[in-house]
């Protein structure tokens, strides 16, 4: 598992900087002093952000009372229930330590 983070880190890293490639391209000089186009196109990035962080707020949430829930059994304890966790996005090992998302 340790593997697949370290996987959507790089990956996480290397896509927020692919903006800065093409970026200075969207600022035309017959553009010049208002640039319409490329503020719209930040807005439309930041409208996008908003949306994928709330999204994200959601699904750990959920996450979250799926963790408060399993809280107190004996299935976190399982290693066969560990690795299932692990894989639908709950830390395994973690969950019987009290593990949650921060929001």
């Amino acid at each position: 598992m340790s593997t697949k983070r370290a996987a959507a880190l790089a990956l996480i890293n290397a896509l927020s900087n692919v903006c800065q490639i093409y970026t200075p391209y969207l600022y035309y000089d017959s553009a010049a002093p208002r640039y319409i186009a490329a503020f719209c196109f930040n807005i439309a990035m930041l409208v996008m952000s908003v949306c994928f962080a709330t999204v994200i707020r959601i699904v750990l949430g959920r996450l979250n009372k799926k963790l408060d829930e399993e809280e107190g059994t004996h299935l976190a304890s399982n290693q066969t229930q560990q690795m299932e966790n692990e894989e639908h996005g709950l830390p395994g090992q973690a969950i019987s330590q009290g593990f949650r998302f921060l929001l």
